[in-house]
C-alpha cells in the first residue's frame, strides 16, 4: 500500500487515540455508562413464586470499561400473592461524580481457573459474587485499547526509525542494500528503488575525498 494510501488510516488512528485519552481522563471524573434494568416473576412449580433481575452494565470507570451482567433474587412470595407487582424494564444513561470503590485486592485481580474466567489486573473476563448477586464480567484497560487502535501509528513510527538508521548507514531505506560507492540516481540494484539518497549521496562524495 503506498504512503497516500495509509494517510487515512493514520489520521483516524490518531483521531481515536485522542478520544480514548480523553475518555480515559474523564473517567476519573465522572463515570459514565449506559444500564438496563430487567424483572421477572418466575414460578419454580414450590408454590411459591420468585423475582429475578438482571441488570446489564455498560460503562467506563477509572480507566477502564467494563461490561458487565448481574442477576439476583428479590424476593419470595407465595403463588399468586396481590404482593407480586408489575414487573419493572428500564434503561437509562449513567453521568455520575466518580466516587470512592472497594478496594480490589491483589488475589482477586490476578487469577486464571478456566478459559472463561481469567484476571489480570484490569483485563478479564470473570464471574463475581457478592451481596446476594452473580455478575459476568469483560473489563479492559483502556490503555490497552489505544494500543491497539494505534497500531497503525506504531507501524508508520517503526518503518520510518529503520529507514533513518537504513540512510545513516549509506543503505537503501527499502531494502537494507549497502549502496555506498553507488550513484543517488541509480535505482537500488537490489529492489530497483527509485528513491534519491540525499544523504547517501553526501557519503559517497566524503568517500571520494
Amino acid at each position: 500500500m503506498c504512503a497516500h494510501g495509509r494517510k487515512p488510516f493514520l489520521v483516524v488512528s490518531i483521531a481515536l487515540m485522542a478520544i480514548i485519552a480523553a475518555v480515559w481522563i474523564m473517567s476519573h471524573v465522572r463515570w459514565a455508562g449506559w444500564s438496563r434494568y430487567d424483572e421477572a416473576w418466575v414460578l419454580p412449580g414450590s408454590g411459591m413464586q420468585e423475582l429475578h433481575t438482571t441488570q446489564r452494565l455498560w460503562w467506563v470507570v477509572q480507566g477502564r470499561f467494563e461490561a458487565a451482567r448481574t442477576e439476583s433474587l428479590r424476593a419470595v412470595i407465595p403463588a399468586g400473592s396481590p404482593a407480586a407487582g408489575e414487573a419493572r424494564h428500564e434503561s437509562s444513561w449513567m453521568w455520575q461524580p466518580a466516587g470512592p470503590m472497594r478496594v480490589r485486592l491483589w488475589t482477586e485481580r490476578w487469577q486464571v481457573t478456566r478459559w472463561n474466567n481469567w484476571r489480570f489486573g484490569d483485563f478479564g473476563w470473570y464471574d463475581t459474587t457478592g451481596g446476594g448477586s452473580a455478575s459476568r464480567v469483560f473489563s479492559i484497560p483502556l490503555w490497552m485499547v489505544m494500543l491497539l487502535v494505534g497500531t497503525p501509528c506504531w507501524i508508520a513510527l517503526a518503518k520510518s526509525a529503520r529507514t533513518r538508521r537504513r540512510r545513516r548507514r549509506g543503505q537503501c531505506p527499502r531494502c537494507g542494500y549497502d549502496r555506498r560507492g553507488i550513484t543517488t540516481e541509480t535505482p537500488c540494484p537490489e529492489c530497483g528503488s527509485g528513491d534519491t539518497l540525499t544523504q547517501i549521496g553526501d557519503l559517497n562524495r566524503s568517500l571520494s575525498h
